[in-house]
């Protein structure tokens, strides 16, 4: 990644970190592993930036990507009975995603 590239990433992440912070506490209610999450979203960001499609809301992708992470950390809590299942994982994110500026 170049510079430029870096300096692009870091725009559209700073745009967008709130919003998919957002989408984080509302799937999962611990605040550590939403913030833990976060981390996790945004080095998976960092490492997928080369895929992402600029013609795109980087937003939508990043929650996307967020989205994910959710589903990977559910599955390594699945006895947690406060974990939301798939489909409303689903369903919140498309509607982050609809309604992001």
């Amino acid at each position: 990644m170049d510079s430029r590239d870096v300096e692009e990433l870091a725009q559209y992440w700073t745009a967008a970190q709130r919003a998919v912070s957002a989408f984080l506490r509302a799937m999962v209610q611990s605040p550590h592993g939403s913030d833990d999450l976060l981390q996790q979203v945004a080095v998976v960001v960092v490492r997928k930036f080369s895929q992402y499609d600029r013609a795109q809301p980087f937003t939508a992708w990043a929650i996307g990507i967020a989205k994910q992470e959710v589903l990977a950390y559910r599955r390594r809590r699945k006895t947690d009975r406060h974990i939301f299942d798939d489909a409303m994982v689903e369903r919140i994110a498309l509607d982050y995603q609809r309604y992001l500026p």
